[in-house]
């Protein structure tokens, strides 16, 4: 069984056979998952995946290989396939970085508590207590996973990088027999983040309000968003706008925009690996430090994060984003700001608009524009002179993403940790005014 001195053992022994700068990454992981539907759990299943990454850079040229072999002579022999490639590549643009200092990055320690909570035994019994639950005519349908590993870098400047990873992750989808739904999700790395039975309850009472919608037309709409569906919006702002080399290239909405003021002053974001409610990782995986970096603030855009590609074609401080050499660089530890209404006060407060769950089927119809689309899903509801009146089947948007944060009304002061495509991110409710309901379906 690997673990940290193991794995610096094994990456000491490859690199004393390098001819070349070598990056080694050795990933382990592991998931217990356990998938429910028609309220009845119907897979079980454990899976356990070791994966090293030999990265050779000689000057501008760069080679990779990854292997799940682990003995000593299979791994020399991966280096040795990668020193002999990289001398029929051709030179790239630029001359590859690396990191010289400090020497040990490593956070050690995982929630044991989290870990026991959700055995196999367990896993199985809190799905159980979400079915007893249930009234006649609801069913769930769902998963609910313990996942496990660490990550171990290092490179011939001497580096040793080292992080343990635990979270679980649990979604659930309640639905009557005639069709209304609510949704729940949460992935949390902490025991007292995680409540189950609260999700699917959350989710229940949705399922429960969105019986007999009724169909509006399109048009515009005021429109209060819970955490999920901002999530939504602030995963493809962060996928399709704070990408340094999008930037750079000119195919971000943000391009050319640094200093100035692009969204509302309601609108801070910031990547933040110290943040209480971040899951900490402290290098990225060119086995730089990553740096806590502000990204809007009060509605000005101050900068992105970078690479060691993109900080030398920007001219740019490296904050220690990357995904691996070329893979490019993006936030992973997104905290949005918080406002000062609650979402009770903000819903009290609004005359007529649209309470969406979350959204799903979003796709990018154009980057340049940050331009959206995609439907609702699990529960729309319409709140009038400040209350929930009544359900509304499920709708499309479409939408920019610089017209929609220019129009926030309020933010709540309560912030939730939602699932991203870069692990979590940590988000409030927003009232967003004159959101663009292109399209109505009926279901």
């Amino acid at each position: 069984m690997l673990n940290k001195d193991k794995c610096y053992q094994v990456i000491d022994k490859i690199l004393e056979q390098a001819r070349y700068f070598t990056l080694i990454k050795i990933n382990v992981e592991e998931e217990g998952l356990t998938r429910f539907a028609n309220s009845e759990i119907h897979q079980n299943v454990y899976s356990n995946n070791t994966t090293v990454n030999i990265t050779v850079i000689d000057g501008k040229k760069i080679c990779k290989v990854s292997t799940n072999l682990l003995e000593e002579d299979e791994l020399i022999n991966a280096l040795k396939e990668a020193e002999l490639n990289i001398e029929f590549l051709p030179e790239g643009e630029y001359e590859f970085s690396s990191p010289i200092e400090p020497l040990f990055l490593e956070d050690e320690g995982i929630d044991e508590g989290l870990k026991e909570r959700f055995s196999i035994p367990n896993r199985a019994k809190l799905i159980g207590q979400c079915v007893e639950n249930l009234e006649e005519g609801y069913k769930i349908a769902g998963s609910l996973s313990l996942n496990t590993g660490f990550v171990a870098l290092g490179n011939s400047n001497g580096i040793k990088r080292y992080k343990d990873i635990l979270t679980v992750n649990f979604n659930v989808v309640v639905i009557h027999e005639d069709g209304a739904s609510g949704y729940g999700e949460v992935t949390a790395s902490k025991d007292e983040d995680m409540d189950v039975l609260a999700i699917f309850n959350r989710a229940y009472e949705k399922a429960r309000m969105g019986r007999k919608p009724r169909s509006i037309e399109p048009g515009y709409y005021d429109v209060i968003l819970e955490p999920l569906a901002v999530g939504d919006l602030i995963d493809f702002m962060n996928f399709t706008g704070f990408s340094a080399e999008d930037l750079r290239e000119g195919f971000s909405f943000l391009s050319g925009k640094i200093g100035e003021k692009v969204f509302n002053d309601k609108i801070t974001i910031k990547d933040d690996l110290n943040h209480n409610d971040t899951h900490r990782i402290p290098f990225d995986f060119e086995g730089f430090e990553r740096l806590p970096v502000t990204i809007i603030e009060k509605g000005v855009f101050k900068g992105t994060v970078y690479d060691s590609k993109n900080s030398i074609l920007c001219n740019e401080k490296n904050t220690g984003h990357s995904f691996g050499y070329g893979g490019g660089a993006f936030p992973i530890n997104i905290i949005v700001g918080e406002g000062e209404e609650s979402i009770k006060e903000i819903i009290k407060k609004s005359k007529k608009a649209l309470l969406i769950t979350r959204f799903h089927y979003m796709n990018v119809v154009d980057s340049r524009q940050g331009l959206l689309t995609g439907l609702t899903r699990d529960g729309v509801f319409m709140v009038e002179n400040g209350e929930i009146k009544y359900p509304v089947k499920n709708m499309r948007f479409t939408e920019t993403l610089l017209n929609a944060f220019n129009n926030v009304e309020y933010v709540s002061k309560e912030r939730e940790k939602v699932p991203s495509f870069f692990v979590s991110q940590l988000v409030p409710y927003m009232k967003i005014n004159n959101f663009h309901i292109t399209g109505k379906t009926e279901v």
